[in-house]
């Protein structure tokens, strides 16, 4: 029942049409008395193209990580250098007073309206900078443990499915992510 009210949402989406008000609701994940085991497991349904879009910045996130390495302070001005991790409209990005790492390349466009935030989207220039080098390499390491995993599910045929049953652009196709598989 979820997942079909997921696909109702995605598809009104698209389609710019609103989903039925018995659609339109948010769940607990976790109950509160109990932290675990979740209560359900929140996914996301995102597309090949979004993936691939999400797991090349944080390629681009992960190397610029590794050439400033022991230089903290420059992680996020060679992020700014780059203006194509920016955005996919950077004019509309003005590197110099953005805050947040997912401001900086660009996460925000994708994971903005999701009910959740990860450390990635919470880091700021001074969280980065007050971090110590074994955070900091936890923090990369984790980004490259997320890129693995969206190799994997790039790999995998049977994790994808096409929501309009149209062979013409495998990029539309969709699969669910966990809320926890998010930067």
């Amino acid at each position: 029942m979820i997942g079909r009210a997921m696909q109702l949402q995605y598809l009104g989406r698209v389609a710019d049409r609103k989903a039925p008000r018995l659609v339109d609701a948010w769940i607990a994940d976790r109950d509160p008395g109990q932290p675990r085991p979740n209560a359900i497991e929140v996914n996301v349904l995102m597309t090949k193209n979004q993936l691939s879009q999400l797991a090349s910045t944080l390629d681009a996130v992960l190397k610029k990580g590794e050439e400033s390495r022991g230089q903290s302070s420059t992680f996020f001005k060679r992020l700014r250098m780059v203006p194509a991790l920016v955005s996919r409209q950077p004019e509309k990005v003005d590197p110099d007073n953005v805050q947040r790492l997912a401001d900086v390349v660009g996460l925000n466009e994708m994971l903005g309206g999701l009910p959740f935030s990860s450390l990635l989207m919470s880091t700021t220039e001074e969280r980065w900078m007050a971090m110590s080098g074994s955070e900091q390499r936890e923090f990369l390491d984790r980004l490259e443990t997320l890129l693995e995993l969206y190799r994997s599910y790039n790999s995998d045929r049977s994790l994808w499915f096409d929501l309009e049953e149209t062979p013409s652009n495998s990029g539309d196709d969709v699969m669910q992510v966990r809320l926890d598989d998010l930067p």
